[in-house]
């Protein structure tokens, strides 16, 4: 906010989250702090899986955890089966009304929903898409499932955290999830703003690799 209005900085816009765990959620929760409408699909019954770990909030719920509230306060929700024909419709219809989609699925996911950046960019050219995993979306290490002790390990961050001891240590501050969440963050707010310059939309591919290799 500025002192001359308490409107927040990104209110009237709309982000569609297809987000889970830290990352994504993360970029998505700062998105919402700034005033945008933040719309989360989820699994139907499940949700997103940190939802049910602990702490519970509520402890007659198991699907309250305190680690899923602080990465979605703020968010609006719904749960959609994306594995089924109809739910491509009601995805469609949400993306028609986005400005942003965020997503963090592996690789590939998304295209095979039909839900990935060259679709839905066809169907809303000045849509801003931005896909977070731990690789980025091409490489040869693009498919491999991501978490951040592999990426710690990856990065040589575990390495650097050893200090003489021989044995590497766990680091138990996903930093790379954190890292990866800020800059896509960032990367959005970019592309919004070229977009209000031209229209153009954007397709940003963020690694939670590079990400914390940069740090």
């Amino acid at each position: 906010m500025t002192s001359a209005t308490r409107e927040p900085l990104l209110s009237g816009l709309t982000v569609l989250d297809f987000t889970r765990v830290l990352a994504g959620p993360y970029c998505t929760r700062l998105l919402a702090d700034q005033g945008a409408d933040v719309i989360k699909v989820e699994r139907p019954i499940e949700g997103d899986e940190v939802r049910h770990i602990v702490l519970q909030l509520d402890p007659d719920r198991t699907d309250q955890s305190s680690y899923f509230v602080r990465l979605n306060a703020g968010k609006r929700g719904i749960a959609v089966d994306l594995s089924r024909p109809e739910a491509r419709t009601v995805i469609l219809d949400l993306v028609r009304q986005a400005d942003v989609v965020v997503e963090n699925f592996s690789p590939g996911v998304m295209a095979r929903y039909g839900l990935d950046a060259e679709a839905l960019r066809t169907l809303k050219p000045d849509l801003v898409y931005c896909s977070i995993s731990g690789f980025g979306q091409t490489g040869p290490l693009s498919s491999l499932q991501a978490y951040a002790h592999l990426i710690n390990a990856i990065s040589g961050m575990m390495d650097l955290e050893r200090g003489g001891d021989e044995t590497p240590r766990t680091s138990y501050l996903q930093a790379a999830d954190v890292l990866a969440g800020a800059h896509a963050f960032g990367a959005i707010c970019a592309a919004l703003v070229r977009r209000g310059r031209n229209g153009q939309g954007a397709f940003l591919d963020v690694s939670m690799l590079e990400c914390l290799v940069a740090a």
